[in-house]
């Protein structure tokens, strides 16, 4: 069994992370198991076991559960975990994925009706903004997030080091996503659909919710919440031949909400993903990391999204480490603390901007 090295709070395991068998590791391990308040009566007799086993053992556990619910940072994880904000961004995500639509359509067709009078007064008066007329840049730094209210009353949630242009004429809504990642929440307009630009690569939907992530130069990756989007892809997928009616080519691939996938010029994967874990991927709308049995070495490549540092790992055993929980955006002081007291390892400084996760046992 692998053992796990992990940070808790009184209520929940807020970071668990893989590492060598040892009595420490298997104590931090019952914690997790123990705290979160779920263990089977098999699991409960399986920790009296091996807590009574030793007196090196009901050491080990007693002194990290003391040290654990002590533990600054990771009250402040188990804090931001519990906020308003996440839960709430957490609990629509997974009843998006779970239930789509249904319950909403009786409002949504009272929205569409105003919506359309609204249009039509448009035509007769420059007093009434036309929602079909924008043509803006918005752009985050390193680190910012920024929710955008568009001209047809979609809104884009725009990630960390992110970049797009909206060109919205009377006949269609297309965006350019140049780098980084958005989450848009697209009104429904069936004459105008909703068409997400990333390179050659096109998202195209009518009234849902989605996020796009540029993937490098080509790939995109593409995680829908509600309703269904469809995938294009190759030059012959322009924005002309997609806003002539009549003229669009068949899609790659159509994604239903709980779904996602990699595409290039063709779909790479396809997966179904479940509501909480795409709850999970989409927590930075609300400040947050969060990460669910990710390797250390995709954590810290996320980290460096989110603040441009260079994070290098030295040890290689630790890159398969498995993190869980949760990490204020910017708050990597913390993120370090945690993986010092509790992974054994060294944080190294090259620089301001570089640093170094090695074997504490080392050197």
């Amino acid at each position: 069994m692998i053992a796990m090295v992990t940070a808790v709070n009184e209520a929940e395991n807020v970071i668990p992370i893989s590492a060598k068998n040892s009595i420490g590791a298997e104590a931090s391990e019952w914690i997790v198991v123990m705290q979160n308040g779920d263990a089977s009566p098999e699991m409960q007799a399986a920790f009296a076991a091996w807590y009574n086993k030793s007196d090196k053992n009901r050491e080990a556990y007693d002194e990290r559960a003391t040290l654990w619910r002590d533990f600054d940072a990771v009250e402040l994880l188990g804090d931001i975990a519990e906020s308003n904000q996440s839960r709430q961004l957490l609990r629509e995500d997974v009843r998006l994925a779970r239930w789509g639509t249904i319950g909403r359509r009786a409002a949504m067709a009272g929205i569409a009706a105003s919506f359309a009078l609204l249009i039509g007064l448009a035509q007769f008066s420059d007093i009434i903004p036309a929602p079909w007329r924008e043509q803006n840049t918005y752009e985050t730094l390193v680190g910012e997030q920024k929710t955008v209210k568009l001209a047809d009353g979609s809104t884009v949630n725009l990630n960390t080091d992110s970049k797009m242009k909206v060109a919205f004429s009377h006949g269609a809504r297309n965006i350019t996503l140049e780098r980084g990642e958005a989450y848009f929440e697209v009104y429904p307009d069936k004459a105008r659909p909703f068409s997400v630009h990333a390179g050659e690569r096109v998202v195209r939907a009518v009234g849902t919710a989605f996020a796009v992530r540029r993937l490098g130069e080509e790939k995109v990756s593409v995680t829908v919440t509600k309703g269904r989007v469809a995938l294009f892809s190759g030059e012959d997928r322009s924005t002309e031949s997609l806003d002539q009616e009549g003229a669009a080519p068949e899609p790659l691939a159509e994604l239903d909400a709980g779904s996602r996938a990699v595409f290039d010029k063709a779909v790479e994967e396809v997966e179904a993903v479940e509501p909480e874990k795409i709850a999970t991927k989409l927590a930075w709308r609300g400040g947050v990391l969060a990460f669910s049995g990710e390797k250390l070495s995709t954590v810290v490549d996320e980290m460096g999204r989110y603040t441009g540092m260079k994070i290098d790992i030295a040890s290689p055993e630790y890159a398969d480490m498995t993190i869980s929980g949760y990490m204020k955006i910017g708050a990597y002081e913390d993120m370090f603390e945690a993986l010092e007291l509790m992974a054994g390892l060294k944080v190294a400084r090259v620089s301001r901007d570089h640093v170094v996760l090695t074997n504490a046992d080392e050197g």
